[in-house]
């Protein structure tokens, strides 16, 4: 390893030290899935879209380099075999149940619920899970590059380059962006070009996947070198950032009533598109100085990091279930959507806290744990 990288290896943070404000984040990210998907069946509604407009301007963005960051630590301290073993089954075995055994029961759900109605989906697909195959990318990559000379001396130019002045990490999560918005703007139009509709829709998610990449590796990257770190952690206008794309968000969702339609469609697309590949840099740095600044976690939110695990998995079929019998009644869409989103919540975490944690097949298949399940109040680390 050239002496350069090996010289800006992390040392703040211990390799062994565990980040509870950062599991605390990770586990909100993924939670809020519930509010993203908890509209499965209803009408739209402008608080629906201003949901997905601020999720996909800065969740699982967030997420994946939150995963980078826990990635490299963990790399640190297993040993990369080691680590990619293990990562294949926390990561495949869930994937697979989610494609042979989630899917299908979604697509019966659809088929019961909305008979002809039901939209175009397939049998067998990703569906929410699609994330757990771009972290099966992802670790791949990483894994088979640990060792590269050449890729170690390209880390320390970048890092070289941060170092050098404090405006140039900015710039890099600039370049970042501009490389992700690229990404996305050009897979999703062959997708869509080359794919039946229902294929495109089913794997429009192979865009993200690819344009979340710099994400995870800026979270890896972040993890690495303690230099990286401060000089990530430093960048200014973070705030003012993201406040506007929260504005550009709700200012999107108002035109959708009051400009033509064609007219508000185009300044969603472009929201989107802005949101999705500038809002997750700096809500990563947002979310990093939040956690390391968090010295103290409950025993409630240390006991969800593994629960979201399951929760997340399970969450759509809930809603999906939980949205179809209450569409019937007379109640407003809000109070549907409300108990919808509590009722799956609370199920899901139920059903890991008195099943999962106890069986252990259930942990293979929810969790992708093969060893015993972890008492309560213990703390991810990857």
């Amino acid at each position: 390893m050239p002496t350069l990288w090996r010289s800006l290896v992390i040392t703040a943070i211990g390799k062994h030290d565990r980040i509870g404000g950062l599991d605390t984040w990770r586990t909100a990210l993924m939670l809020a899935g519930l509010l993203v998907h908890g509209s499965v069946w209803l009408d739209p509604h402008p608080l629906f879209l201003l949901i997905d407009l601020i999720s996909k301007s800065f969740r699982m963005g967030g997420f994946f380099a939150i995963s980078g960051f826990l990635a490299a630590r963990a790399m640190t301290r297993f040993g990369v075999k080691r680590w990619l073993r293990v990562r294949l089954i926390q990561l495949g075995t869930p994937a697979l149940f989610g494609w042979s055994v989630l899917s299908p029961l979604m697509w019966l759900i659809a088929v019961l619920h909305a008979g002809s109605r039901a939209p175009n989906l397939l049998l067998f697909d990703w569906n929410h899970l699609w994330f757990l195959y771009g972290l099966l990318l992802y670790s791949g990559v990483v894994a088979a590059t640990s060792r590269s000379v050449r890729v170690h001396r390209w880390c320390a130019k970048a890092a070289a380059y941060l170092i050098a002045a404090p405006h140039h990490a900015r710039i890099a999560l600039l370049a970042g962006a501009l490389v992700s918005a690229v990404t996305l703007s050009s897979i999703g139009l062959a997708m869509r070009a080359m794919l039946p509709l229902a294929y495109a829709a089913a794997f429009n998610q192979f865009e993200l996947i690819a344009a979340y990449l710099p994400m995870f590796l800026l979270g890896y990257a972040t993890a690495s070198s303690i230099a990286i770190r401060d000089r990530v952690l430093a960048v200014k206008g973070v705030w003012l950032v993201l406040s506007l794309l929260i504005v550009a968000c709700v200012a999107t969702t108002v035109a959708q009533y009051w400009l033509p339609h064609a007219v508000a469609g185009a300044i969603e697309a472009k929201v989107r598109l802005v949101g999705a590949t500038l809002g997750p840099p700096f809500a990563f740095v947002a979310v990093m100085r939040s956690a390391l600044s968090i010295t103290r976690v409950g025993r409630f939110t240390r006991s969800l990091p593994d629960a979201s695990y399951t929760i997340y998995l399970l969450h759509v079929p809930a809603l999906s279930i939980s949205n179809a019998v209450l569409v019937r009644s007379p109640l407003p869409q809000l109070v549907i959507f409300a108990l919808s989103v509590v009722a799956s919540g609370v199920a899901c975490y139920l059903f890991h806290l008195y099943v999962v944690r106890r069986v252990g097949t259930l942990a293979l298949l929810l969790n992708g744990r093969v060893a015993a399940p972890r008492p309560p109040g213990s703390v991810a680390t990857a």
